[in-house]
């Protein structure tokens, strides 16, 4: 019987240590988990990109325009906002993946995000966040290089990766969201992305006249001897050449404002009969009345190319001569 009891007290005093040690890993587990977010942050200072961010990451102000601090990064939970976005933008996945584990961010964290992975072309922390995030603003821009805003699909567009593009405008983003001069439009028609153009006027049909004279803007700017050579490229694309913009110009009036002969050749190639070269504007002018104009204001003569413009636009009724004495 002795040895029964002796035995029961071994028993009793292993499972009183069994007791308190499961009683002291919890009481440590607690401890860690409660403390989690210093530790964390403790981890990540160590890393350059996380203890800059963490000084002080700046936005700007939607309402004054004012750079502003995004976080109050001196608590951990704001220098752990910041360097999610930082680490994510330099491609860390890992440690953006730990840090959202913490459940520290938000959704406005993820949409920064999300902007600044695309326009920083890191697929895949863009990729992962997509796919973690059921729910994401897709309209959150960031400021690029010459403080042009951006947006994930027009850094997309930029970038010519249709794959992402149209994850994004399944997601619900939108081709026109900004100033058409930096839209996903803009983008791709600068780069002269005609595939991407393709794809974003297909989700935004709507889109397509106004997105004819930005393109041919892009083009003009980049060089102004070529846009008649794409003009293929701009009806494969999906660009309408019968629209009109805001002030109701078509391209015959685009091209009298630039005393551009070639694409004028090149319009009247496509369609020898159309009327829209004697067409008025808004204000009641005909492209034939802009070649005067234009001329006039850069203190040239109508001669050479600018009369041989001149002849291709003035309408039937209008003789050349009498053209002339009005300019």
């Amino acid at each position: 019987m002795a040895g029964w009891r002796k035995a029961l007290a071994r028993a009793g005093r292993a499972q009183v240590f069994v007791l308190v040690f499961l009683l002291a890993v919890v009481a440590v587990a607690s401890l860690v988990y409660v403390q989690r977010v210093p530790l964390a942050d403790w981890y990540f200072s160590r890393i350059p990109a996380y203890a800059e961010a963490a000084r002080a990451m700046p936005g700007v102000n939607a309402r004054t325009g004012k750079v502003v601090p995004l976080f109050d990064t001196s608590l951990p939970t704001g220098r752990l906002r910041a360097g999610y976005i930082a680490l994510g933008c330099g491609g860390d996945l890992d440690s953006v993946r730990w840090i959202r584990r913490l459940g520290v961010t938000e959704a406005q964290d993820h949409a920064h995000l999300l902007a600044c992975a695309a326009c920083s072309r890191q697929r895949a922390v863009a990729d992962w966040l997509l796919e973690a995030e059921p729910e994401i603003d897709l309209r959150l821009r960031v400021v690029g290089e010459g403080r042009v805003p951006r947006t994930a699909l027009s850094c997309t567009a930029r970038d010519n990766d249709l794959a992402l593009a149209r994850k994004l405008l399944e997601r619900g983003a939108q081709p026109r969201q900004m100033h058409p001069r930096y839209s996903a439009i803009a983008a791709a028609a600068d780069g002269q992305r005609w595939d991407m153009l393709r794809l974003l006027l297909e989700k935004d049909p709507a889109a397509a006249p106004s997105a004819t004279f930005v393109t041919l803007d892009m083009l003009y700017a980049q060089n102004p001897d070529y846009p008649e050579q794409l003009l293929p490229k701009l009806v494969e694309a999906g660009l309408p050449l019968d629209a009109r913009d805001e002030a109701g110009h078509n391209l015959f009036h685009w091209a009298a404002l630039r005393l551009d002969l070639r694409l004028t050749q090149a319009l009247l190639a496509r369609s020898p009969q159309s009327e829209a070269r004697w067409q008025a504007d808004s204000e009641g002018l005909r492209p034939w009345q802009l070649v005067l104009r234009g001329a006039r204001l850069r203190g040239q003569a109508v001669q050479g190319e600018r009369l041989d413009l001149l002849r291709l636009l003035l309408p039937p009724d209008v003789p050349l001569a009498s053209a002339l004495q009005s300019g």
